[in-house]
């Protein structure tokens, strides 16, 4: 392909790298949405684990795409602000388990008085730092999938219907 006809798209080539990686993360986004359990399948605790591995999934994917921006302060802040406007950023995974849990709630599968974004949050974090942990051996003695059970465990216990 000629530089024109990418000219003609793209007004310069950080538009071009900005477009392909919010593309790339949006594809990231629908594989996570495609993973996600339907509430009131499995247990709920059984059902966190798979979406704690979808989370991972999506962070193993996302996080090298800022990581190339890190040198770059200026293309960085307008790849975040670009995901954070659309619906590829990670603010819409956080959504989604929430959503997963409100779901659980209204069923009587867990407390009806647990903070759904909170739990998704702190679910998606701790995703985040046992994924960076085992990237680096820091956590693990093996650059394995993180284990996700025992965040899942300890979440579950503000989850548990009373």
């Amino acid at each position: 392909m000629s530089d024109g006809v990418l000219y003609n798209h793209f007004a310069d080539k950080d538009e071009l790298i900005l477009e392909a990686l919010r593309l790339e993360l949006a594809n990231l986004g629908d594989q996570f949405r495609k993973a996600m359990p339907a509430p009131g399948t499995a247990t709920v605790e059984a059902n966190l684990v798979a979406i704690a591995m979808a989370c991972t999934a999506f962070q193993a994917g996302a996080l090298p795409l800022a990581g190339a921006l890190l040198g770059r302060a200026e293309l960085l802040a307008r790849f975040l602000e670009l995901i954070h406007a659309g619906d590829s950023g990670p603010q819409h995974i956080i959504t989604a388990i929430a959503g997963y849990l409100d779901a659980e709630m209204r069923a009587g599968r867990a407390a009806d008085d647990a903070d759904s974004t909170t739990v998704a949050i702190m679910l998606f974090g701790a995703c985040q730092a046992q994924l960076l942990g085992a990237h680096f051996g820091q956590m693990t003695d093996t650059a394995a999938e993180p284990d996700s059970r025992p965040t899942v465990a300890v979440l579950m216990r503000s989850l548990q219907p009373r």
